[in-house]
């Protein structure tokens, strides 16, 4: 006997849900469940470090869509705090660089057509103010590109190392500009030429 309706229809769910799981029925079939589609299978020609720091999301974003020419599906991103100091001073973060190593290795492994690793560095780093403490000095951060090319390529020598580096600009520092660190392979730089005419 039903003591409420809401008793009565929780009660002939479950003996439901019991009868289709002794007989074997998939439950997913037999009832509609959301489904999504995986990631995007184009092929990708980059990976592109770059730090956390929140003044550059947009700026970074356009540089790469705009003079790197990589939209969002033909690049992965990986991010994190300092960006290229744990390329370049693996043993004042070594945590961070073998995470960094291990993450390029698993998407080379997912995605062998990748020919680009991309380095956006930018000035007034805070990872790097907090690593390097009393050594801090202005502009370390662009000084320190040279040296994450040459420890990455050394790990990675197939793939093209991109160093790039963001200058903040203007009397206000509203707006940035990127410099072109250190190309491995100025021949198939992914940075487009800029006519100024």
């Amino acid at each position: 006997m039903c003591y409420s309706k809401k008793y009565c229809a929780e009660k002939r769910n479950a003996q439901r849900w019991n009868l289709y799981r002794r007989i074997g029925v998939n439950m997913h079939t037999l009832f509609e469940v959301p489904r999504y589609k995986v990631a995007n299978s184009l092929p990708k020609r980059a990976i592109i470090l770059r730090c956390f720091d929140l003044r550059l999301p947009i700026a970074s974003k356009g540089f790469i869509h705009g003079e790197l020419d990589l939209n969002g599906y033909s690049y992965y991103s990986m991010k994190r705090a300092g960006g290229a100091i744990s390329l370049a001073r693996p043993g004042l973060d070594p945590d961070s660089f073998r995470s960094i190593i291990g993450e390029v290795k698993l998407i080379l492994g997912h995605c062998p057509d990748i020919t680009h690793f991309i380095s956006l560095s930018h000035d007034d780093c805070l990872r790097y103010r907090e690593l390097l403490a009393g050594d801090y000095k202005p502009h370390v951060e662009c000084e320190d590109v040279p040296l994450a090319a040459k420890n990455f390529t050394d790990i990675f020598p197939q793939l093209q190392f991109g160093g790039y580096h963001a200058r903040f600009v203007g009397w206000a520092q509203t707006e940035i500009s990127f410099d072109t660190i250190i190309e491995t392979d100025p021949s198939t730089s992914l940075r487009k030429i800029l006519c100024t005419a």
